[in-house]
C-alpha cells in the first residue's frame, strides 16, 4: 500500500457527520452472501432457519449469518426491518419492477466474529474492536442501515433508499 507524502487533513468542523464517513482506510473484501428466509421459496425457509452457529457469546440464526454487514455494493438486503418482511415483493420500483441493491452505509461490524473484515481478524481485545467498528464513525439514523436500490428495469429511473 502506497501512503500519500502529504495526505489531505480532514475538514474542521464535519458537516452531516454522523452520515459522512470519516477519513479512513478502505480494504475492499469479496464476500459471499445469501438471500434472507424473506427471499426463500416456503419449502427451504423451515430447512434454513433452524441453522444456526455458536459464536464467542452467542448462537448465530441463518438470516444473521446470510447477509454481509458494513459498508457494501451489492448483495442483499437485511431482514430486519421496521416495515415486516423484506422480501422481492416489497423491493419494486414505481414502474413495478425489482429493485435491486446498489450500495448499503451500515456500521463496519458488530465486534463479533460474525463476518469481521479479514484484515481485523487479529483484533481480539475490546478496545480493538471498538476502534475497528468506529473507523469511518457512521451512525445512520441512531444506528440504523442506510439501503439505495436501482430499478433492474430502468437505470434512469429514481433510485429507492430505505433505512432500517
Amino acid at each position: 500500500m502506497t501512503v500519500l507524502s502529504d495526505p489531505p487533513e480532514p475538514p474542521v468542523e464535519r458537516v452531516w457527520a454522523d452520515i459522512v464517513p470519516a477519513p479512513c482506510f478502505v480494504n475492499p473484501e469479496q464476500v459471499t452472501e445469501y438471500p434472507t428466509a424473506d427471499w426463500l421459496p416456503s419449502d427451504l425457509v423451515e430447512a434454513v432457519e433452524c441453522c444456526e452457529a455458536l459464536g464467542e457469546d452467542r448462537i448465530y440464526r441463518y438470516n444473521t449469518l446470510a447477509v454481509a454487514q458494513g459498508i457494501k455494493v451489492g448483495g442483499w438486503a437485511g431482514a430486519a426491518s421496521f416495515w415486516g418482511p423484506a422480501g422481492p415483493d416489497y423491493f419494486r420500483c414505481a414502474c413495478g419492477a425489482a429493485l435491486d441493491a446498489l450500495i448499503q452505509f451500515d456500521a463496519e461490524w458488530d465486534g463479533t466474529e460474525v463476518w469481521r473484515p479479514i484484515e481485523d481478524a487479529d483484533k481480539t481485545t475490546y478496545d480493538d474492536r471498538r476502534q475497528t467498528q468506529l473507523a469511518a464513525d457512521l451512525d445512520i439514523g441512531r444506528g440504523y442501515t442506510l439501503q439505495t436500490y436501482y430499478c433492474t428495469a430502468d437505470w434512469a429511473h429514481p433510485v429507492a433508499r430505505y433505512m432500517q
